[in-house]
């Protein structure tokens, strides 16, 4: 487990080192995105498995209409929301002088 102590920040690796452990990001990256589009397409080869009653998809969508029908507000809530539908949230943020001299001066502490 890392610790502040094993750490080394990139300014004081070689050109080297930082295109090796750049290299392997990217590489890990790669990996990433693959097994994540391998598992996105398995996923969507099952919903459109089709059967005599219809596909997978269009039985569960049917099974949630069901349950939304039956007074279940979690699956009325989850039909809107995938259809589109979900209603915005409202964030409040208020700047004050004081927020904004804190933001200043932590941008000039990333710049030195």
């Amino acid at each position: 487990m890392p610790n502040a102590k094993n750490l080394i920040s990139n300014s004081e690796r070689t050109p080297k080192e930082l295109k090796e452990q750049t290299s392997k990001g990217g590489r890990a990256s790669g990996e990433a995105r693959r097994a994540k589009k391998q598992f996105q397409e398995a996923v969507l080869a099952i919903l459109e498995t089709p059967d005599a009653e219809g596909t997978v998809l269009e039985r569960i969508v049917a099974a949630q209409v069901e349950r939304a029908l039956k007074g279940d507000t979690r699956a009325f809530e989850v039909l809107r929301d995938t259809s589109g539908e979900k209603p915005t949230d409202k964030v409040e943020a208020s700047v004050t002088d004081e927020k904004t001299q804190l933001m200043r001066e932590y941008l000039e502490s990333l710049k030195k």
